[in-house]
């Protein structure tokens, strides 16, 4: 049925996502879905297909590759063929071309299977770390993996992470910390309660007042002995800031522990 309905397509000379290329692909696929099912499924599989390549220009044989690689994919499971193509769909809103989409959606259905999430959003955590971290399609699974391991080795959940790095990704560009720095001060928050969006936050301020933003804070830096930048002039890692600050105010009492604690 599939090379049927290739051929089908290519004689019409336009993708090969057509009512008369659907039904045979879709039914192939499709467990229990009636005619009606089937029907809707490959219009709206169609539909997800069509966006691509209005939105980013795509060639015919470079939408159809999706479109193969969507329904190979759904196969597969445990997401069928239109959740593939909408998540594909989320990657090429996010200006990844043909190629790159096709490099990115396993590793998104990957992502997706062990956050125990829709593609959708697991394209979406992808696409918004990548682009902070400047890292490309083709690693993605470097982004997944080091999120997944960051949740795995504290009290959060992949989706808690995932959310926690879209919300701190700023500070690649403004502080230069690198994905693995970001997961350690993010496992680091998560072990002691504080999660998700509200981690990223906390972790995206506790990098901008020790860069100077709070002079409060600099100067209990200060009085702590604790110094932010390496001698190369670049942010220290969060988890050894965290752990110099904890040891220093361990030598430290009363009153004055207390308003070293209020200050930072």
């Amino acid at each position: 049925a599939h090379s049927a309905a290739r051929g089908l397509a290519a004689g019409f000379g336009g993708l090969f996502l057509t009512w008369g290329a659907m039904v045979p692909l879709l039914a192939g696929s499709a467990v229990s879905y009636g005619l009606a099912g089937i029907l809707k499924q490959g219009a709206e599989f169609q539909h997800q297909l069509t966006a691509i390549s209005a939105l980013s220009e795509e060639s015919t044989v470079s939408v159809n590759k999706l479109a193969e690689a969507a329904l190979a994919l759904g196969r597969e499971g445990p997401y069928g063929p239109l959740e593939m193509a909408k998540a594909m769909k989320t990657l090429s809103l996010a200006g990844l071309d043909a190629q790159q989409v096709l490099e990115a959606a396993p590793e998104t259905r990957r992502f997706a299977i062990a956050g125990d999430t829709t593609l959708e959003k697991a394209a979406d955590v992808l696409t918004s770390v990548g682009a902070a971290y400047g890292i490309t399609a083709r690693n993605y699974g470097y982004i997944s993996d080091t999120i997944s391991v960051a949740a795995a080795k504290s009290k959060a959940s992949v989706e808690s992470m995932s959310e926690a790095f879209k919300t701190a990704s700023a500070i690649s560009s403004q502080y230069g910390v690198t994905l693995k720095e970001t997961a350690i001060g993010l496992a680091l928050l998560h072990d002691v309660g504080v999660n998700a969006t509200s981690a990223g936050t906390a972790l995206r301020n506790f990098y901008a007042d020790i860069s100077g933003r709070t002079p409060k804070v600099q100067k209990a830096l200060e009085e702590l002995g604790v110094k932010s930048l390496d001698s190369f002039g670049k942010v220290r890692q969060a988890g050894q800031l965290m752990s110099e600050i904890m040891d220093k105010l361990a030598t430290r009492t009363g009153p004055q522990q207390t308003q070293l604690l209020h200050d930072l």
